[in-house]
């Protein structure tokens, strides 16, 4: 899926495809899913298997990992433990569909869980608000203090820094 793409290789032959989210274990639905994500100019490959996923994961470089925990059974643990186990992968984002609670989801190694029926709309703000950050657009750093001269002072030397600070006064907000 996704006819034009970027592809580099890099020193040691890995490939990478800028904005490439690789789908994982969906049923016959995906192709809306793939069809909204190259909407919105991401690339789109997909895995079937739990040994395309990883296999995928580490040859393709992708920015995020999209899993159906139910398209795959019991070898989505399989994986999501394979990933986070190597070097190439730890850092990886994975958005796992789910119809289980984030906090069970995350401590099997996903960064984001999603309830299914996914809504596309939803998935793309969780890529987006967590995942993928486009090239050249400032990292963001969360400032959290209730002092608010402290969170001036904090913004201005991370915007001159070249980041993005995203300033809140307290947990409860950050936490949002």
């Amino acid at each position: 899926v996704g006819s034009e793409t970027a592809v580099k290789e890099s020193a040691d032959g890995r490939i990478s495809w800028s904005g490439l989210i690789l789908l994982v274990g969906m049923a016959q639905d995906y192709q809306q899913l793939a069809d909204f994500l190259e909407q919105k100019e991401y690339k789109v490959a997909v895995a079937q298997s739990a040994q395309e996923a990883v296999q995928m994961s580490r040859s393709l470089n992708p920015i995020a990992v999209v899993m159906d925990l139910h398209g795959l059974g019991a070898e989505s643990w399989r994986v999501l433990q394979d990933l986070r186990r190597n070097d190439d992968t730890a850092q990886l984002a994975i958005l796992a569909l789910t119809g289980q609670d984030e906090k069970t989801v995350s401590s099997l190694g996903a960064n984001v869980a999603i309830r299914k029926p996914v809504e596309p709309a939803l998935l793309l703000r969780a890529l987006e608000d967590r995942v993928v950050r486009l090239a050249g657009e400032p990292s963001r750093i969360l400032v959290v203090d209730d002092e608010g001269d402290a969170r001036e002072l904090l913004e201005e030397t991370l915007r001159s820094a070249g980041f993005l600070p995203v300033l809140t006064s307290n947990g409860k907000q950050a936490l949002e």
